[in-house]
């Protein structure tokens, strides 16, 4: 199994015991976020984070990749991530806004400043990859950070708990997006934070 379909198989009864030290939670962090920066070859350009959550099990575990011109934290900027549903039936690889800076600022208009930018970034990309068909995201998650990070997506593609594919192919999908990140970086950087 590769670490995608790890999380998806073993998450839902991991989450329901212990958050500390659990071994999947540690793995998330720590392990997972050294796979997938091999995957990019350990371009020392990119950061690398992973969640289970904080105190307790995240509702919808991530994986995200950072560019450092743009951020070396989660909570601010734009980056492609890794987004599990709630559910565990599947999950995204979505160049998605950062929420916590966002959701502390604007408060109840995180959302709407959230799908608004989100709309700048997809218009700057021009024409939809075809490789990341989807505008929109559905965590499942009744939090308003998961709720946040769906009204932040600005593309993505979606793999079945069923159908992940090989690593050969997460990575061409991750190299073509951090290639559309990379191009927003250059040439558009109108992020709110």
């Amino acid at each position: 199994m590769n670490l995608f379909e790890i999380i998806l198989h073993e998450y839902p009864l991991a989450s329901c015991g212990s958050f500390a030290g659990h071994r999947l939670a540690s793995s998330i962090r720590k392990e997972f976020p050294k796979e997938i920066h091999g995957l990019i070859d350990h371009d020392e350009r990119y950061l690398v984070r992973g969640s289970a959550g904080r105190s307790a099990w995240a509702h919808c575990p991530w994986l995200a990749v950072m560019d450092r011109r743009v951020t070396e934290s989660p909570r601010r900027g734009f980056y492609p991530v890794y987004l599990f549903k709630k559910d565990l039936s599947g999950f995204y690889l979505s160049l998605n806004l950062a929420v916590a800076n966002i959701m502390a600022r604007y408060r109840k208009k995180s959302r709407s400043v959230l799908k608004s930018q989100a709309n700048i970034f997809r218009d700057a990309i021009g024409e939809i990859p075809p490789e990341f068909p989807l505008t929109s995201i559905e965590l499942l998650g009744e939090t308003d950070t998961a709720k946040n990070y769906e009204a932040g997506t600005v593309i993505a593609k979606y793999y079945g708990a069923g159908d992940v594919p090989d690593m050969q192919i997460m990575q061409e999908d991750l190299l073509l997006i951090l290639e559309i990140y990379d191009y927003l970086i250059t040439n558009e950087n109108q992020v709110v934070e």
